[in-house]
């Protein structure tokens, strides 16, 4: 068996325990023998949805880090870090302002426009120079965030807001969001999987990539505006999550190597499994009260981003 077989088999294996445990354990414990009907309310309405759009959140922010880095061909850019999920959680926010829009689909068509005028944002300010990436990329997060919270400040209980936009959160998950997750988690996965070569191809320089026989504009911007547009949903259910596309990407390549057909899926599962784990965490450590989600992954993700700076040699490794 194969270490690639071994590490999909392993991920799904923990996701099934993290299942479990997000099941079971809450302030309210389960017994799953003789559920009462507020304990299948919670059980299926709070938990389960809960559990899906972590999972679901995990998958696309990993599939988006993957695209993110082969696009720019850096190790280190992922949704967070360049700013689309800055971009998206303020152009989201700026909904709370405008009663109108205060809907369902309107809050994510705002942050997928947000998500776009980033990546159109970071492609001119760094024309196609990827030693600038990381420095305009965190000027944008910057700007953004910034941004968010000015407008969140002026909205009606904008400090309450605060805390979930900025910093992410599972804790309304609706059954609805549920589907629309599943739904772009597929589709992101399948689109990554199907241009799996053209994204190895992508690595290559210019020259070789176009005697293959591939367009190399046409495929890096369907791939950017695909992996844009699920994080931006992702953004506007449940706030900024950093730092999962950057650490499942690159833990996981390491093991199975950068041939994405052999990524996709461990780095997806593998995504998914550190934002349900985190979730968990976050709503386990201060029972019966729970901190976002956004601070549980952006301490491992900081410590995971020094450690790549440190051992990388190279743009792309």
């Amino acid at each position: 068996m194969n270490k690639r077989i071994t590490l999909i088999i392993t991920l799904s294996f923990l996701l099934l325990i993290l299942l479990f445990a997000t099941l079971l354990f809450g302030s309210v414990r389960l017994n799953f023998g003789n559920l009462n009907e507020s304990e299948k309310y919670i059980l299926y309405k709070l938990r389960l949805p809960r559990f899906i759009n972590a999972l679901c959140t995990g998958g696309i922010l990993a599939l988006s880090g993957l695209i993110f880095q082969c696009v720019f061909k850096n190790i280190m850019a992922d949704s967070y870090v360049l700013g689309v999920s800055s971009a998206a959680s303020a152009f989201a926010v700026f909904t709370l302002l405008i009663p109108f829009t205060r809907t369902f689909f309107s809050t994510s068509f705002f942050s997928i426009i947000g998500s776009v005028v980033s990546i159109s944002l970071l492609i001119l300010l760094t024309k196609g120079n990827t030693e600038k990436l990381l420095l305009s990329g965190i000027t944008l997060n910057f700007f953004f965030s910034a941004l968010s919270s000015i407008l969140l400040y002026l909205s009606e209980d904008g400090i309450n807001k605060i805390f979930f936009w900025t910093m992410g959160s599972f804790s309304a998950s609706t059954p609805l969001q549920s589907i629309v997750i599943f739904i772009l988690f597929l589709l992101l996965f399948f689109i990554t999987q199907i241009n799996a070569r053209k994204m190895n191809i992508l690595l290559l320089d210019d020259e070789t990539a176009l005697s293959s026989g591939i367009s190399i504009k046409n495929t890096k911007t369907f791939l950017l505006l695909a992996a844009s547009i699920c994080t931006a949903v992702c953004v506007s259910f449940f706030g900024v999550i950093g730092f999962v596309g950057l650490m499942s990407a690159n833990i996981i390549r390491r093991v199975t190597g950068s041939d994405h057909r052999a990524l996709t899926l461990p780095a997806m599962l593998f995504g998914g499994v550190i934002t349900v784990f985190s979730d968990f965490i976050s709503h386990m450590i201060v029972r019966p009260s729970e901190i976002p989600v956004g601070l549980v992954t952006a301490i491992s993700g900081s410590i995971a981003f020094v450690t790549i700076i440190r051992k990388r040699k190279t743009n792309y490794e």
